[in-house]
């Protein structure tokens, strides 16, 4: 599987050599693009330009664009199989029926789920313990049978059905019902984030559908929420700045948050010595520490001298 922006047009492959070349090579060791529709579109074009090439194309499963403004980029979804089936006879072929109909009527089912409601396993020490004994008392006969007979797909999936029932059975499914949706951001309300959901049904509209009115309507709502948006968060910040005033660790604690501290800092692979560049890890710690132990000495050499008074 490759994957990324590629940064070349499959809708122009008949007019744009490079591409035809790069399609070829990539088609040459049997990588097949999985995605066929605009990756990115604008008021003005619309490209191919990001991509999933795979060699095993029969494996994966309703390539998908996720129409987003978050990006001038759309995401790509893809889904590969996870379980193999042997056949054993020939099978009639089975094919999904996809139509504007259907496609309708999937995006109101998805639209009046409740996806507040969460599954969970319920595990705990009693739990396993009784796991493991159950485990110890099943009789593998049928594995170990089709091992001796050098089977593997079939002790395989002898032991993994049985060892799903055995959990399943011992660690049940309880619905945690209807949670609260927490914001990743303490500072989106529950206005913003209906806010959210219609500015992205306003963008999916105008790239659905591109006239000048729906255009403007985005754009004029997506800077509505933009504004509000900040001015949220700015409100959020001086509340608990003005809150923790005398408690330098929360105050620490929201410059941090502010300046993304958690984010991991680059690190340093090469630096110029002398007129040439060092990358050996021992050599830049040498140089740094160098650095840091003798500048008090040479800031102390560059403080010009003062006038001795001898009386």
């Amino acid at each position: 599987m490759l994957a990324g922006d590629y940064n070349i047009d499959l809708l122009k492959i008949n007019e744009h050599g490079p591409s035809q070349d790069f399609l070829n090579i990539m088609n040459s060791e049997s990588f097949l693009p999985t995605i066929n529709s605009p990756t990115r579109i604008s008021s003005h074009s619309a490209t191919i330009i990001d991509n999933i090439y795979v060699n095993c194309i029969h494996d994966i499963t309703e390539p998908t664009i996720v129409v987003s403004d978050f990006s001038d980029h759309f995401p790509l979804v893809m889904w590969l199989k996870t379980d193999y089936a042997i056949a054993t006879s020939k099978q009639p072929c089975s094919q999904k029926i996809i139509k504007d109909t259907l496609i309708n009527q999937f995006s109101h089912a998805l639209g009046e789920t409740n996806w507040l409601q969460t599954y969970q396993k319920i595990i705990n020490d009693t739990l396993i313990n009784q796991f493991s004994h159950a485990l110890g008392e099943t009789n593998w006969l049928q594995t170990y049978s089709a091992l001796s007979e050098g089977d593997v797909n079939t002790a395989y999936k002898s032991f993994i059905a049985e060892y799903k029932t055995i959990y399943d059975k011992t660690f049940t499914t309880v619905c945690k019902g209807t949670q609260k949706v927490m914001p990743k951001k303490i500072w989106m309300t529950q206005g913003l984030l209906v806010s959210c959901k219609r500015k992205n049904k306003l963008y999916l509209k105008s790239i659905k559908h591109p006239t000048e009115a729906n255009i403007i309507s985005y754009r004029k709502y997506r800077n509505k929420f933009k504004t509000l948006k900040n001015n949220m968060e700015r409100q959020y910040y001086e509340r608990e700045f003005a809150k923790n005033l005398h408690n330098s660790k929360n105050t620490w604690r929201l410059v941090k948050s502010l300046l993304n501290a958690n984010c991991a800092s680059n690190t340093i692979d090469a630096l110029k010595l002398d007129g040439r560049i060092v990358t050996d890890p021992a050599q830049l710690a040498h140089a740094f520490n160098g650095f840091f132990t003798g500048i008090g000495r040479t800031l102390a050499q560059k403080i010009p001298q003062g006038q001795k008074n001898s009386r």
